[in-house]
């Protein structure tokens, strides 16, 4: 699977979709690859800032379904972000 990386994308949502479309890719030219291994790959593209959803996957036993780690990591891009918002604003002059 190519290699790819949340920096390529304009959001996480963009990034996981892209991710999904590569193993449906590989799939329909019967090289399918497991739910778990495209979870990986979500992982592997993961800047440090998201250390601690990518601990938490690595963790759990079984890993947790594609969507379910989407919709965590869509969340934690989102604090994230609004996490950088009430940083840049809260500085005054």
């Amino acid at each position: 699977m190519a290699a790819v990386s949340l920096v390529d994308f304009s959001s996480m949502d963009a990034y996981c979709t892209h991710v999904e479309f590569l193993g449906d890719q590989l799939a329909e030219v019967d090289a399918p690859v497991t739910k778990s291994r495209l979870v990986h790959k979500l992982v592997g593209g993961l800047p440090d800032t998201y250390g601690g959803i990518i601990d938490y996957v690595h963790n759990q036993d079984p890993i947790p379904p594609f969507e379910t780690v989407r919709s965590r990591f869509t969340l934690v891009e989102r604090t994230i972000k609004n996490r950088a918002k009430r940083e840049g604003g809260s500085s005054t002059a």
